[in-house]
């Protein structure tokens, strides 16, 4: 008769550890540079149509509401970016550890809130 503690192999058990590991620190990881991507987009596209609208304005009279408009779309649009990826990174996230991960977003940090 075979026991159990004769089958257990602890390389197996240390490379699933690891991979489990590996595989719940990739999923909790904040992605900083696609942050960075919504916003930066939001804010060139936004501003580019804005100075398109008041190029070669004689006499200047400022942006139509179109171009404002839109801005503010974008920015809307990369504040829920922004929300969705946090709120999925933190899910399951005890509140003292999900307001961690959120300062971890801001830009210099590493972005990862180690839940577990």
């Amino acid at each position: 008769m075979t026991r159990p503690e004769d089958d257990f192999d602890t390389s197996a058990a240390a490379a699933l550890i690891q991979r489990t590991t590996d595989d719940t620190q990739r999923s909790l990881t904040i992605q900083v540079p696609q942050l960075y991507a919504g916003w930066g987009v939001a804010w060139l596209v936004g501003l580019f149509v804005m100075w398109l609208s008041v190029r070669n304005q004689e006499p200047y009279s400022g942006p139509s509401a179109a171009p404002v408009i839109l801005l503010s779309v974008l920015l809307v649009a990369a504040l829920a970016v922004t929300m969705v990826t946090i709120v999925r990174a933190t899910r399951g996230c005890t509140d003292t550890r999900r307001r961690k991960a959120r300062s971890s977003a801001s830009p210099g940090r590493s972005g990862s809130p180690h839940c577990t």
